[in-house]
């Protein structure tokens, strides 16, 4: 998967309020873990086991710390906000 900071602009774009926070998700391998885990373009990661994450680089690394298992993410697709299990394998 591909990501971006969620930025003011990008996140009305996504239909999001401008002051939403997260990680964009900006392209999805329609064969990749990220997909099976059932996140799709347009998604925004809000927080990885309950915390906070504002930069692809932040999202990485707690995704990191997961190598024996999935992280729960907190997902937000438009008005609907939902979790899945995510693996350092995901990107």
């Amino acid at each position: 998967m591909t990501l971006e900071s969620l930025t003011p602009a990008l996140a009305q774009e996504l239909g999001l309020p401008r002051a939403a926070e997260g990680v964009a998700v900006t392209n999805v391998d329609p064969s990749g873990a990220a997909a099976r885990a059932g996140l799709r373009t347009g998604d925004v990661v809000r927080e990885i086991d309950g915390r906070a994450v504002k930069t692809p680089t932040e999202l990485r690394d707690a995704l990191a710390r997961h190598a024996d298992g999935p992280a729960l993410a907190y997902v937000q697709r438009g008005d609907a906000r939902f979790y899945v299990p995510l693996s350092g394998h995901s990107s």
